[in-house]
């Protein structure tokens, strides 16, 4: 069996009872009233100390509502080289919580259709998906998953509309979740067009606002065009394709179940640094 071992060392417990634990944790904030059916969402990617608290809140709704057989988790792309949605070759990941089967049936119906290149090293070194394994696996146990790396290319939003095509012909149920942090604010990111200490953070709140809202509203291309003119998510790709597929799957609203920061996470880090986490679900 081929396995993709982690490569991001120390951003998660890397031991079972712990990281058990910590996701547990993690969910005894979930509201239990959720809104609707749920078909996927949004999750942050950074080390779990700063957004995986956030993420576990998408995966734990889904896994309330839901029950889905297979997740589609479509990653950033944080690596030149990855032109198009790209796929695992492994036929498991490994996390701490044991190995997360990849859905080899869904692999070959996108990779027959085109719609995927096949190739592992688009995932070697690549954080957005492998963060999110863990929860994942001790969440949904039962599920296989299929990691595809989304680079933010103008036909993203077209591939997640021939990926609901796919879905649709396949039956299982199956969620989507894309991977993308919010807006990466400071001097250490080249970016802060609202200056420094608090009005520079208030600048970087609102730039989250209006990539939410663009979520919120299912508007694909609007994601893409918001996070290109404003650097507002690293994984506009992945969001981008998971939009267009839900509103092909029926999904009619998207909901922020919760949100945070690097700076409310870490305020010791100072007031110049800024990267915006938010978990979100698709509803239908």
């Amino acid at each position: 069996m081929t396995i993709r071992t982690p490569t991001t060392v120390g951003w998660y417990p890397d031991d079972r009872a712990r990281c058990g634990a910590t996701i547990d944790r993690f969910v005894d904030s979930l509201a239990h009233e959720l809104p609707g059916a749920l078909r996927g969402g949004v999750v942050p990617h950074a080390g779990w100390a700063y957004s995986g608290s956030t993420a576990a809140l998408t995966f734990a709704a889904l896994a309330h509502t839901a029950a889905p057989r297979v997740v589609v988790v479509l990653g950033a792309v944080h690596a030149h080289g990855v032109d198009g949605p790209t796929a695992c070759d492994h036929e498991a990941w490994q996390t701490p919580m044991g190995l997360l089967e990849v859905d080899a049936p869904l692999r070959s119906a996108l990779a027959e259709r085109d719609l995927v290149g096949v190739d592992g090293r688009a995932h070697a070194r690549e954080h957005s998906i492998e963060v999110q394994a863990p929860l994942l696996a001790h969440l949904l146990p039962s599920a296989s998953f299929l990691p595809v790396a989304v680079p933010p290319s103008p036909s993203a939003a077209d591939f997640g509309r021939q990926l609901a095509a796919v879905l649709e012909e396949d039956g299982r149920p199956i969620a989507v979740v894309a991977s993308t942090d919010l807006t990466h604010y400071g001097e250490p990111y080249g970016f802060a067009p609202g200056g420094g200490g608090q009005p520079g953070m208030d600048w970087a709140r609102a730039n989250d606002d209006a990539l939410l809202e663009r979520i919120r509203q299912m508007d694909a291309e609007g994601v893409l065009e918001h996070a290109r003119q404003n650097r507002s998510a690293c994984g506009a790709g992945a969001v981008a394709a998971a939009i267009a597929c839900m509103n092909v799957r029926g999904a009619t609203g998207a909901t922020v179940l919760g949100r945070t920061s690097s700076y409310e996470q870490m305020p010791d880090r100072g007031e110049a640094l800024w990267v915006g986490y938010a978990s979100v679900v698709f509803t239908t």
